[in-house]
């Protein structure tokens, strides 16, 4: 609560770095940034509650200086609110987006140069 960034990965396209990590049942409030993912691998969001972000409740990005990219995400049953932006994908390859809750946001979701990616059975609700 109240942190920049209430969760961040920027390491994963390193050797031994983090993968097949599981982000479940939190709760973050009022972070610029609550889950911020550079390069990030084998990833599942689940089962969160996102609200008051100030830039964005879910950020995945490919990492510009490696050339890695996002890959293997499951984003599943988080509720995200009253937050800037609800989810942000940059480069991202195989993703699913599923059974959100995703309302009052200023933008619900915005892809960038994804691929492979699914999004279904999520609720809409308020978002500009």
């Amino acid at each position: 609560m109240n942190t920049h960034r209430g969760l961040t990965d920027t390491l994963n396209s390193l050797p031994r770095a983090n993968k097949y990590l599981i982000i479940d049942d939190n709760q973050f409030n009022q972070n610029n940034e609550a889950i911020f993912l550079v390069g990030s691998k084998d990833y599942s969001i689940t089962n969160n509650e996102i609200t008051n972000s100030t830039t964005v409740g879910i950020y995945l990005a490919d990492d510009t200086y490696s050339t890695f990219f996002p890959e293997n995400i499951t984003i599943k049953d988080n509720t995200i609110t009253r937050s800037a932006q609800g989810i942000v994908s940059k480069n991202t390859i195989n993703m699913s987006i599923e059974g959100n809750h995703i309302q009052d946001n200023t933008l619900g979701i915005s892809f960038v140069y994804d691929s492979f990616t699914s999004v279904k059975r999520n609720t809409f609700q308020g978002n500009n």
